[in-house]
């Protein structure tokens, strides 16, 4: 027995199954009229059944699909708008923010302004010592480091701990 016959005879079971299925689903019907004193027979196959639900199905097939992608297309659309409305919010909010922080920034650079014409007048109250160590930029304690060395020397002891 040849391996090919028997898959050639499977697929036929299945196809010729497929097709009984479908001329039950599809019996061959016979239309009688009469008209005039004449009989006639009109005779619709399961093929011509078969087609004609076929085209119903293709035409109800690409309806759907156009019916989904208008919606897609919609929906698409519609979320953009969202999106754009979104961001147009977004763009008012930092504009009035803006806006806002303009007007604080006058208010700010005014009490700046304020705030270090009080800092120059109390810099005159300032003691000597102090005010040379702000001329200097050197703290007060790290000016007595830096000289302690130079104190060391002059009586004649070396400190080596100390640091140059």
């Amino acid at each position: 027995m040849d391996v090919t016959s028997g898959v050639d005879v499977l697929s036929s079971k299945i196809a010729g199954g497929g097709w009984v299925r479908l001329r039950t689903w599809f019996p061959e019907r016979e239309f009688f009229m009469r008209s005039q004193g004449q009989v006639r027979f009109v005779t619709i196959t399961s093929k011509m059944q078969i087609l004609a639900a076929g085209m119903v199905l293709a035409v109800l097939v690409g309806w759907l699909a156009t019916m989904g992608a208008m919606a897609f297309t919609q929906w698409s659309a519609s979320s953009e708008r969202a999106a754009l409305l979104d961001r147009e919010a977004t763009v008012a909010a930092s504009e009035t923010r803006l806006d806002a922080y303009r007007g604080d920034l006058e208010a700010t650079t005014a009490d700046l302004a304020r705030r270090q014409d009080f800092l120059d007048s109390i810099l005159g109250n300032l003691p000597e010592d102090l005010l040379s160590e702000v001329a200097t930029g050197v703290p007060q304690a790290s000016a007595s480091i830096i000289t302690r060395p130079k104190v060391s020397v002059r009586l004649g002891k070396t400190n080596t701990s100390a640091p140059a």
